[in-house]
């Protein structure tokens, strides 16, 4: 059964990459009996070295051209594709149009769209952003209107969201999404009670190893991610503001980069805030291995892979309860720590707890590291084998 992920960037291959857990599907199948390859189709590289790989020879970002059509559909022909796993998010215009007619060339092929955020994502950034836009920074009508009906802008945003959503279930065979917990969001976004073409998969994870005990871990506390406005860096900022000057022998250290990255830089000078390292983006296994504490304060996330990592090299999450699915990832309390939304006392007390309670922290952290069989691949190719046997693309047994 062969395996066609449509993007429109092409994923780096890079361990625990998007690219790495539809390997591992393909090469979980091979090894269970059911020969399986993985297939690439994309507008633009941004990587070297790619195998097995389209790349359409017109880059409109919705796909459907004349020439996109016939080069996918003789790819498809060509490499005996089953299914197309897209990536392209928004089923709506000429992408929509581009998906009926690859399926009207080829009526055997099933089509999945993959959703890796939670379905709300889009309004609450939006409504983040709004809660942070200042009269002095608004540019343009749009900002403008944004500005002075936020709950208007949000309300028909919300109707778009949908729209699109609805779009995606309506023209596609199935709807994959990160966490059960999804799967009435995704229904009520879309107004379909009943709707059955829906599946929560989470990521499979490639294993990591941690080379540093849990015990000789340093006083570090460590974010990873891109610095963006979801990522909200000025509540975690705000956090250790709190707590830096009562642990004076630990250190942040922030990992990635983006957009948000000089604002950041800003709120850390401003504040005059101590001992925090902004390292830009590196191989972050290494990073997270040495830390005990990794913290996310985002405003939405849809299945944080860097919890799951952390998790499997014994360090401790703590995190927002901004997104559905860390309750997936973390038994509060024993295994990590949730924090209601924008409660920064209690999110501080906590990291002083793991902080000042070394036992405490080497209990929550061994907890933390049974957590990562759940996303393995031996507990997630068997989901991903239920909905190809749902679809007729595996026979039942």
């Amino acid at each position: 059964m062969n395996i066609l992920i449509q993007q429109t960037k092409a994923f780096p291959h890079r361990a625990n990459s998007f690219y790495w857990f539809y390997y591992q599907l393909t090469e979980w199948l091979t090894n269970h009996g059911i020969k399986s390859e993985l297939f690439f189709c994309y507008l633009e590289v941004d990587d070297s070295g790619f195998d097995n790989g389209l790349l359409l020879p017109d880059r409109y970002p919705q796909f459907y051209t004349p020439r996109n059509i016939e080069a996918v559909c003789k790819y498809i022909k060509d490499k005996h594709i089953d299914v197309i796993l897209d990536y392209s998010h928004v089923i709506t215009g000429d992408t929509k149009k581009y998906y009926q007619e690859i399926r009207r060339r080829n009526p055997a092929l099933k089509i999945f769209t993959m959703i890796h955020n939670c379905p709300s994502h889009t309004t609450q950034l939006q409504k983040y952003k709004l809660s942070l836009l200042r009269f002095k920074d608004v540019h343009g009508a749009k900002q403008l209107f944004q500005w002075m009906l936020p709950g208007l802008y949000i309300g028909l945003l919300k109707k778009v969201v949908a729209r699109q959503n609805r779009s995606a279930y309506d023209t596609l065979d199935e709807v994959v999404l990160l966490s059960p917990s999804y799967i009435p969001e995704f229904r009520r976004l879309i107004k379909i009670k009943d709707a059955d073409r829906l599946s929560a998969i989470p990521n499979s994870i490639r294993p990591v190893e941690s080379h540093i005990p849990i015990e000789q871990k340093n006083r570090e506390i460590i974010f990873v991610g891109r610095m963006e406005h979801e990522k909200a860096l000025p509540k975690l900022l705000k956090v250790w503001e709190m707590i830096q000057n009562r642990l004076p022998d630990w250190q942040l250290t922030l990992l990635g980069d983006g957009s948000q990255t000089e604002a950041i830089r800003k709120i850390i000078s401003q504040k005059k805030l101590q001992r925090v390292n902004v390292m830009g983006h590196q191989m972050a296994i290494p990073y997270i291995d040495r830390a005990r504490i990794i913290c996310l304060t985002s405003v939405i996330e849809g299945l944080p892979t860097v919890f799951v990592e952390a998790m499997s090299l014994g360090v401790v999450p703590v995190g927002f309860a901004s997104f559905n699915a860390i309750y997936d990832m973390i038994d509060d309390g024993k295994n990590g720590f949730i924090i209601p939304e924008d409660h920064y006392e209690e999110y501080a007390e906590v990291i002083l707890r793991l902080a000042e309670d070394d036992q405490l922290r080497c209990r929550i952290a061994t907890q933390a590291q049974s957590q990562r069989e759940q996303y393995d691949i031996e507990h997630i190719g068997p989901l991903w084998m239920n909905v190809f046997k749902k679809h007729g693309l595996v026979k039942h047994e």
